[in-house]
């Protein structure tokens, strides 16, 4: 065992340019073997992970303003929905000169009354 250590030794003393190259080709493989795992694992169901990070589904309904109130209520229970926030309309957005800001008003619905910045 040692005689081939030793011839092993050698070798790389006497060929040290091809050592060099031979261990910079396995480092650059073994480099590109770990950033492909990597990346596999990072990708590897990009869908799964989004669900998983937002704790579930989230459904974003929009509905008419005729529609009836208690077919609203009504929705989530039909639907199956774990939980359910109430309706709000959409904000009416007004420029004004006055530092360049816009405000947006609420228009009416469960919105509280407030007036804030877009």
């Amino acid at each position: 065992m040692t005689a081939i250590l030793v011839k092993a030794l050698a070798d790389l003393r006497r060929r040290r340019v091809q050592a060099a190259v031979i261990f910079l080709t396995v480092l650059l493989a073994m480099a590109t073997g770990t950033m492909a795992l990597t990346l596999m694992s990072q990708t590897r169901d990009p869908y799964q992970a989004a669900f998983e990070a937002q704790k579930g589904a989230h459904l974003q309904v929009e509905f008419k303003a005729s529609t009836d109130p208690q077919l609203l209520a009504s929705t989530p229970a039909i639907i199956g929905a774990s939980a359910a926030g109430g309706h709000t309309l959409p904000p009416r957005c007004s420029s004004s000169t006055e530092a360049n800001r816009s405000t947006c008003k609420p228009s009416g619905g469960t919105v509280p009354e407030a007036t804030s910045r877009c």
